[in-house]
């Protein structure tokens, strides 16, 4: 996932995502890769990082169960922050 980002930002020089709206028509296989490595990166499941997030929270669930819940609050913040990046780089949403 980082080497997409640092293509792009070697082709564009530029960090703001404001300048990289709607490029998901121009290039829409290189957008699908960013998706899925970015849903990969969560943790969807079926995806190498389901793996760990299962792992952690199954066995720490019994023993540490209010500090897992607040865990699993906190496995949605990136994903929030993720899903609306991409949304802002593939379609230029707001």
């Amino acid at each position: 996932m980082f080497f997409l980002v640092g293509v792009i930002y070697e082709r564009t020089h530029t960090r703001n995502l404001n300048d990289f709206g709607g490029l998901f028509p121009l290039i829409p296989v290189y957008g699908g890769i960013l998706i899925f490595t970015s849903m990969a990166s969560l943790g969807l499941p079926g995806l190498n990082g389901f793996i760990s997030e299962f792992l952690v929270v199954r066995g720490a669930w019994p023993i540490f169960t209010l500090y897992t819940a607040l865990g699993m609050i906190g496995f949605s913040s990136p994903a929030l922050t993720s899903s609306r990046g991409l949304s802002k780089y593939c379609t230029a949403a707001e």
